[in-house]
């Protein structure tokens, strides 16, 4: 922020450009100074090609749990990569489990799911912990 007598300084060196139909401001603010040009630039845009490379996003938490109940809801394999393996995603692969499906961490950030089907959840021995998800 400005303190006032910067802001008169520079509202007192406000200069317009010269010329019967000139549109440009100068703006001076101590040192730095501001310019405005009401003339457009004109944009050009041409076709390219197709993207290309490779991404690695950051593991996410939701995503993660969610990847671990739906493998488990899902009848068959289901593998897993780029895990978030906080505490929460550890605690819903062990509830997954206690309702019967197979999970196991196969390599870093690596799970493999074998699922059981919707209607295939056995029911718990114990009360599900999901932690904080």
């Amino acid at each position: 922020m400005l303190p006032l007598a910067a802001c008169n300084a520079a509202v007192n060196s406000i200069s317009p450009g010269r010329g019967p139909h000139a549109t440009r401001t100068r703006l001076t603010l101590g040192s730095h100074a501001l310019s405005h040009s009401a003339a457009p630039t004109p944009l050009t845009a041409r076709r390219s090609g197709p993207l290309q490379g490779r991404v690695r996003v950051p593991g996410d938490k939701s995503i993660s749990l969610r990847s671990l109940i739906l493998g488990a809801l899902a009848v068959g394999e289901t593998r897993i990569s780029g895990m978030l393996e906080g505490d929460d995603a550890i605690s819903t692969a062990k509830a997954m489990q206690a309702l019967g499906a197979t999970v196991e961490r196969t390599g870093e950030r690596a799970w493999r799911v074998l699922g059981v089907g919707v209607g295939g959840f056995a029911e718990p021995r114990a009360a599900l912990d999901f932690g904080n998800s």
